[in-house]
């Protein structure tokens, strides 16, 4: 008997069903080829109704060379992984099949629009602003977070594997599974390519750390800022220097300086996440307050600027010839409404206009929120509705003019003072020393519990109403290191309040999306009411900040005095509750808790200290206002801020779920640098009650 016909792609067409007899898949039009494979869009026969047209699917046919190596059955195990993968920003994939003809092929959602690589081949790199790059890499770092949180790398990053879709923005294709096929490639000596965005380890071994993938987003991220990778695929891997390279120009050299070691050959250089390096590479700007803001910057006499001619309402804003745009330019210029929705319009006369009013629309919510720019908005909100009627696109951009009027409220509202609920009146008390009471006319007592609005109907997290006092500060059990000593007496002359818990996901991430910050990765424990993560000193003197901006009132971050006064409670105990550490007072590594040495608990898991506080002890380090000191010689003794001193560094408080007990102690302090952030660390917040 014969042996049977050898597999080749010719004779692949039009027409042809693949798969097994309980799956099959008809294939419409070739798409793409590859060392791996060849791309069809196909549609998915199963799917098919007496009334429904057949699903359409996008299937990635192996290559027949590969078909025998000893990499396919790593190729099936990635791809089962990649099945879990459910995530805006990466194109669902559906499974392995293999036809009775012998073809191995995979399925997936079905991408039409370019790739980013085209994109920027067909249209330059240099209609890609800063902002848009910067949009579309917060994608991408977004879709790595949620791969790398379940521990899958996608080990073939290039910008020929991140589509630009109409409705998404970037979405990330070929997850995981090629890995194994690019090491069989090489091992059969064919060409690799795009190999000068893969990680020197990239052919070591499968599957990949989330490392290399690190690696791959720094290659994209220097393309996108100055139109070419970093390396060329000729450049061998090892004499690939960092230092010969050209700092991108739209960077800053301090931009630049965070971005080099992501492009390090040794792993441990990079940072742990990509969205780690996009929060460093773009911190939050500051923003600016009322008073401050100069004519141009607050809108006045913007409305002269939009009003006339078509050409005259141009001249206000950036200078964008659409016409010669391409569609592709088009979406990253939609890029603040969500999924791009501009993306599906022609380049006619009719849309040349509605993207001129589009990009009106879009100046006017950039500006500072007033009555005059809200009159305005509302005008040209209506001129754009007359211009297009679909109801997508009008509903995208109608959420952000209701946007803009809420941040206009919001405005109005903090000329106001703004609204505090109590959330319990009840004092409590603490047991070992009898608090001075708060001054005559004070709106709270000690141990209230109280919390202010930060936005419409939504409140900040709850107050405790911390006692004025004296206590000896520093490490009165003899119990810690040289850095607790000597032993002070610290006078805390006036009530103060303090978050009853840490900081959670809910509260950390309500200002996050408000403010454009990347979330911090939750390491896959769960947000909501979970201590915020990942968090630098910078991040959380930034909520701090913001919070104290919403409210009108001094938030800030604890004083590192305050912080242990608020631990003791009133104790002269290395714990709140006693010398010993107990069973499940805490999360430590040796506390006897359900979360010890494995993650963070919900805040207010254990009990609460004698002044109503919760976790003060264990769970995450928190951070406190202080610079770093080596010992408390010539510290304040009045609770205030140490300001001088290593202030690269600041001072952490109370240990974690990850450390042993001795690090909890209320007197145990510790330090880092305050742009360096961990899944063990967070912090809370405190409030002067002065005024």
């Amino acid at each position: 008997m014969a042996d049977p016909r050898p597999l080749d792609f010719s004779s692949l067409r039009k027409g042809m069903v693949l798969g097994p007899e309980h799956h099959q898949f008809k294939l419409i039009k070739p798409v793409s080829n590859s060392p791996i494979g060849q791309v069809w869009h196909a549609q998915d026969l199963s799917t098919a109704a007496k009334d429904k047209e057949p699903d359409k699917v996008a299937l990635e046919v192996i290559n027949p060379l590969l078909l025998k190596s000893n990499a396919l059955e790593t190729f099936k195990t990635q791809v089962t992984l990649c099945k879990q993968l459910d995530n805006i920003h990466i194109a669902k994939t559906y499974g392995y099949f293999m036809s009775r003809e012998g073809w191995l092929f995979t399925a997936m959602e079905p991408i039409s629009t370019r790739s980013l690589a085209k994109i920027l081949m067909e249209d330059g790199y240099q209609h890609l602003s800063t902002e848009k790059a910067r949009i579309i890499l917060i994608q991408v770092a977004k879709a790595l977070g949620y791969a790398h949180n379940k521990r899958i790398s996608h080990g073939d990053l290039t910008p020929w594997n991140i589509i630009i879709t109409p409705k998404t923005g970037a979405k990330l294709v070929n997850f995981a599974f090629r890995q194994p096929l690019l090491q069989q490639i090489q091992q059969q000596g064919m060409r690799i390519l795009n190999t000068e965005f893969h990680a020197p380890e990239a052919f070591d071994h499968v599957p990949l750390a989330n490392s290399a993938d690190i690696y791959s987003f720094a290659c994209l991220t220097y393309q996108l800022f100055t139109g070419h990778p970093p390396f060329s695929p000729e450049d061998p891997i090892d004499s690939r220097d960092i230092e010969s390279l050209e700092p991108p120009k739209q960077l800053s050299a301090e931009q630049w300086s965070v971005l080099k070691p992501a492009l390090s050959d040794n792993p441990g250089d990079r940072p742990a996440t990509a969205a780690k390096l996009m929060q460093e590479l773009f911190p939050p700007k500051t923003v600016q307050s009322p008073e401050s803001e100069s004519p141009a910057e607050s809108g006045k006499g913007i409305s002269d600027k939009l009003k006339g001619s078509k050409s005259s309402a141009r001249s206000a804003l950036p200078h964008i010839s659409f016409a010669r745009l391409g569609i592709a330019a088009l979406i990253f210029t939609a890029g603040l409404i969500s999924g791009y929705l501009l993306a599906s319009y022609y380049l006619d006369k009719q849309n040349e206009e509605l993207l001129a009013k589009f990009a009106e629309v879009q100046k006017i919510l950039t500006l500072t929120p007033s009555l005059e720019n809200k009159t305005l908005l509302n005008q040209k909100f209506a001129e754009l509705r007359i211009l297009n009627t679909d109801p997508a696109l009008i509903s995208a951009i109608g959420a952000q003019v209701e946007g803009y009027k809420v941040r206009l409220q919001n405005k109005n509202a903090e000329r106001n003072r703004p609204k505090s609920i109590i959330v319990s009146d009840s004092a409590i008390k603490p047991t070992t020393s009898k608090p001075e009471e708060t001054e005559p006319g004070s709106a709270f007592t000690n141990g209230s519990v109280f919390k202010d609005e930060i936005l419409p109907n939504i409140f900040g997290p709850n107050m405790v109403v911390i006692p004025s006092g004296k206590f000896k500060m520093g490490d009165r059990n003899r119990r810690g290191d040289d850095n607790e000593l000597p032993i002070h007496q610290v006078t805390i002359r006036r009530p103060f309040a303090l978050s009853q818990h840490e900081i959670t996901f809910a509260e950390y991430d309500l200002f996050a999306i408000n403010t454009g910050r990347p979330l911090p990765d939750d390491e896959g424990w769960g947000r909501a009411n979970r201590p915020v993560i990942n968090v630098s000193w910078n991040d959380a003197n930034a909520y701090a900040d913001w919070v104290r901006r919403q409210t009108g009132l001094a938030y800030r971050l604890p004083t590192e005095a305050e912080w242990e006064y608020s631990a003791r409670a009133g104790s002269s105990t290395a714990f709140w509750w006693g010398n010993d550490k107990g069973i499940n007072n805490a999360a430590c590594d040796d506390c006897g808790s359900q979360f010890d040495g494995i993650q963070t608990a919900p805040v207010g898991s254990f009990k609460a200290n004698p002044y109503g506080l919760y976790d003060m002890t264990g769970n995450i380090y928190e951070w406190v206002s202080d610079c770093y000191n080596d010992n408390y010689e010539d510290a304040p003794n009045d609770g205030s801020s140490w300001n001088v001193g290593q202030c690269n560094y600041r001072v952490m408080r109370g240990g974690s779920w990850y450390d042993i007990s001795r690090l909890i102690r209320s007197a145990s302090r510790y330090r880092h640098p305050a742009n360096s952030s961990r899944n063990s660390w967070g912090f809370r917040l405190a409030l002067d009650l002065e005024n």
